[in-house]
C-alpha cells in the first residue's frame, strides 16, 4: 500500500497550503500551468472480452467511481463499513462521514430499501468530483432500476421526511438539461437532495452542478467513465459477474489531474481560509459542510495565491509526479473477510519493483506454506532471479568484502523465489523503544542485526554453483566452522561463518544449514534452530492458492500487534515534522488515522507487470485493541 499512501499524501495533506488572499493584481487561472502525470502505455494492457457496467455510461469520465454490481453488494459493503468490519480511513472516508452524507442526501437504508431494492435495483455507483468528504464534496448515487418509479418515489418519500423535520428545509424543482428535477435543500445543506431520473436510472446528489455533469454525460455531451483506458483495463481485469465482488472503485487520470489543477488546489486553500474565519460564508459554506470545490467559480486567482501553486507544482512534481496515476481497487467480500486487489499505474514504481524482482512466469510465487512455522509473525514468499538489478548490486557489494566472490554471476544458484520468515521477540521491544523515527528505526536494526529474528530460505537450482559460492564465503571466515557437529533438537545439521558486511560495522557472524533443494539462514541460532525444526515438511505443506506472482505476503494477529505500533510511531513522527503538516490543521498528532488497529490476520500478494502493479490484500477484522 506504500505508493496508495503515497497518493493521499500528496493529493491530500500535502496541496493544503493556505494562499492570503489580495484583491489586487487579479491574474486569469487559465494562464496557470497545470500537473500533467505520466500516460501508461495502454498497448500493452488487455481491454476487451468484458462486461461494462451499464452506469458507466452515465459517469462523468474525469471523476472517482464505487461500481456496485448489485444493490444487496452495495448493502453488504455498507453494513460491513458500520459494523467496522471493513474500513475506508486508508482512503480517507471514515464511517460518521459517510453517515453524514447518507441523510444529507436522503438515501439511507431503510425497510423497503431492504427488501425492495434487490429486487427492483440491478447495479449502484457511487460518484463526485473529489475525495474532499470531510470539508465538503459533490457526491451522487445512480441506481439502475428495473422499476425506476418505485425507486424514485422511495427517495422522494424521504426528502418529504426531512421537508417536516427539518422546518428550514425547502423543496424546489426545476429542469437541466430537458431533465425534471426535485430537491430539498436547507441554508447550511445539512440537508441536500437533488433527485432526478434519467430513462431507467435514478439519480440523488447533493449539488445542481453535479447533476449537470452527469446529465450531460448521460447525453453524451461530455466523455464517460465506460470510454476510459482505465475503466476498460480494470473491467476486463475485475470482472462485473465474479460473485464475490462488492464493488470496484476506479480512479482515472483526468479525475487526478484535476485533483492537482490550479482551481481545486487554490479553492480548497480559500475553503479552508474562510472555515479558519469561523463565521458562515454565502460563497463557501459553513464548518459543517463547505461548498464544493466544483461549485466555486474561480476564474482569477491572486499572484500569491499563483506563486503558492508553482511551487506546489515544481515540488509536486521532483518528488511525487512519477510514483503518481491511476488506480483500480476491488472489494471482494468473504463473511468476516475483506479482500482487497489494488492495481497501480505507475511507471516509475513498476519499474522499480521489475528492476528488482523477476515478474516473470519462470520466476514466479506459484504458492506459499499453509502453516507457518512456531512464533512466525510474518511470511513472505518473493521471486527472485539470479541475474535481477537487486541480485546484481548484492553480488558487487559482495564482491568488494570478498575478493573470492565473482564479480557477476555468484548467484546463478538462486531458485526461482526466496521465502523470509519472521519471528516474535523481544528484539521488537527493543526496537520499539530506542526507535522514534524512521531513520532511527534503520540504524537500530543495522547495529543490531546480530538479534534480528529472521530466518531467510532460497530454493536452489544449482548445486555445483552453490558449492563453489560458499568455499568463496568460507575461504574468507576467519572464524573455525562448527560444521556437522552443531545440530538442531530434530537432528538438522547447520554451520556458521563470519562475513564483513558493512566497513564500519562489525562481521557478521551467519548460521546456515543446506540441503540439495534449499539453502536457510539466520544471523541468529537460535531462530534458525527453529525455523528448520518448525517448519511444516514437505509432505506437510499445503499449496494454496498464491496471493500474487511477484511477492506473497502472510501476517499473523501476533504480527499486527507488533509490527503496527513498531511503524506507526515512527510515521507519525515523520508525518508530524513536515513543513506542511501543521498547515493542515484538521489532523492533530493524536488523531492521526491509525486504520490496521483492528485487524487480526493479512494476506497480501503483490504482481508487478511492465504498466501496472495488482495488489492482493485479505484482511480478517477482530475485537478493537
Amino acid at each position: 500500500m506504500k505508493y496508495m499512501f503515497v497518493w493521499l499524501t500528496a493529493l491530500t495533506l500535502y496541496s493544503s497550503i493556505f494562499a492570503q488572499q489580495d484583491s489586487t493584481g487579479m491574474i486569469d487561472l487559465a494562464s496557470i500551468d497545470p500537473i500533467a502525470i505520466a500516460q501508461p502505455d495502454w498497448q500493452q494492457t488487455k481491454q476487451s472480452g468484458f462486461e461494462a457496467d451499464p452506469l458507466a455510461a452515465y459517469v462523468p469520465a474525469d471523476q472517482h467511481a464505487f461500481f456496485y454490481p448489485t444493490f444487496r453488494r452495495m448493502m453488504d459493503f455498507v453494513d460491513a463499513l458500520k459494523s467496522g468490519r471493513q474500513s475506508l480511513e486508508p482512503l480517507g472516508f471514515s464511517v460518521s462521514q459517510f453517515e453524514f452524507y447518507e441523510q444529507q442526501m436522503c438515501v439511507w437504508l431503510d425497510g423497503w430499501s431492504r427488501f425492495w431494492g434487490p429486487k427492483t435495483i440491478r447495479g449502484v455507483v457511487l460518484t463526485g468530483s473529489d475525495t474532499y468528504m470531510a470539508e465538503g464534496t459533490d457526491s451522487a448515487i445512480l441506481f439502475d432500476a428495473s422499476i425506476g418509479k418505485l425507486v424514485f418515489n422511495n427517495t422522494r418519500s424521504k426528502q418529504e421526511k426531512k421537508l417536516k423535520d427539518m422546518p428550514d428545509a425547502k423543496l424546489a424543482e426545476g429542469s437541466v438539461g430537458g431533465i425534471a428535477y426535485r430537491a430539498v435543500v436547507s441554508p447550511d445543506r445539512k440537508v441536500c437532495s437533488y433527485l432526478a431520473q434519467i430513462d431507467n436510472v435514478v439519480v440523488v446528489t447533493n449539488s445542481l452542478v453535479q447533476l449537470q455533469k452527469i446529465i450531460d454525460t448521460a447525453q453524451r455531451k461530455s466523455p464517460c467513465m465506460r470510454d476510459t483506458n482505465e475503466y476498460r483495463f480494470l473491467r476486463s481485469r475485475y470482472n462485473i459477474d465474479d460473485n464475490e465482488q462488492t464493488a470496484l472503485v476506479v480512479l482515472t487520470e483526468a479525475a487526478i489531474e484535476r485533483w492537482l489543477s490550479p482551481k481545486w488546489y487554490i479553492g480548497r486553500s480559500r475553503r479552508r481560509l474562510a472555515a479558519q474565519a469561523g463565521a458562515a460564508s454565502s460563497t463557501y459554506g459553513t464548518w459543517l459542510f463547505m461548498t464544493p470545490i466544483a461549485e466555486l467559480a474561480i476564474d482569477q486567482v491572486t499572484a500569491l495565491e499563483q506563486q503558492q501553486y508553482g511551487r506546489f507544482r515544481q515540488s509536486f512534481q521532483q518528488r511525487w509526479q512519477k510514483l503518481v496515476g491511476p488506480a483500480g481497487i476491488c472489494f471482494l467480500h468473504e463473511a468476516e473477510n475483506t479482500n482487497i486487489a489494488l492495481t497501480l499505474w505507475s511507471d516509475s514504481a513498476a519499474g522499480k519493483l521489475n528492476n528488482y524482482i523477476a515478474a516473470n512466469d519462470e520466476n514466479a510465487v506459484n504458492a506459499l506454506n499453509a502453516s507457518l512455522a512456531k512464533d512466525c509473525i510474518l511470511q513472505a514468499a518473493i521471486a527472485v532471479d539470479g541475474r535481477s538489478q537487486w541480485i546484481r548490486e548484492l553480488n558487487a557489494r559482495l564482491s568488494d568484502r570478498i575478493p573470492s566472490i565473482p564479480a557477476d554471476n555468484a548467484f546463478e544458484w538462486l531458485g526461482r523465489r526466496l521465502i523470509v520468515d519472521v519471528f516474535d521477540g523481544e528484539f521488537w521491544n527493543a526496537c520499539r523503544q530506542s526507535a522514534k523515527t524512521p531513520a532511527g528505526l534503520w540504524e537500530f536494526a543495522a547495529q543490531n542485526m546480530d538479534r534480528l529474528p529472521i530466518a531467510f530460505a532460497t530454493e536452489v537450482s544449482d548445486q555445483a554453483m552453490l558449492d563453489a559460492f560458499l568455499a568463496a564465503l568460507g575461504g574468507h571466515d576467519q572464524t573455525a566452522p562448527i560444521g556437522a557437529s552443531a545440530r538442531t533438537d530434530k537432528g538438522a545439521a547447520y554451520e556458521k561463518m563470519t562475513l564483513p558486511i558493512e566497513p564500519n560495522n562489525p562481521p557478521l557472524t551467519i548460521y546456515y544449514a543446506r540441503t540439495s533443494r534449499q539453502l536457510a539462514a539466520s544471523p541468529v541460532e537460535s531462530v534458525l534452530r527453529k525455523a528448520i525444526d518448525t517448519a511444516p515438511s514437505a509432505k506437510r505443506q499445503k499449496s494454496i492458492a498464491r496471493r500474487g506472482e511477484t511477492v506473497s505476503l502472510i501476517i499473523t494477529e501476533r504480527g499486527w500487534s507488533v509490527l503496527e505500533p513498531l511503524f506507526f510511531e515512527p510515521y507519525a513522527a515523520w508525518l508530524t515534522e513536515q513543513p506542511w503538516y501543521t498547515m493542515h490543521g484538521s489532523v492533530a498528532r493524536e488523531n492521526i488515522p491509525r486504520p490496521l488497529f483492528r485487524i487480526n490476520h493479512a494476506e497480501m500478494g503483490i504482481t508487478v507487470n511492465p504498466t501496472d502493479m495488482e495488489a492482493r490484500l485479505r484482511f480478517d477484522y477482530g475485537k478493537r485493541r
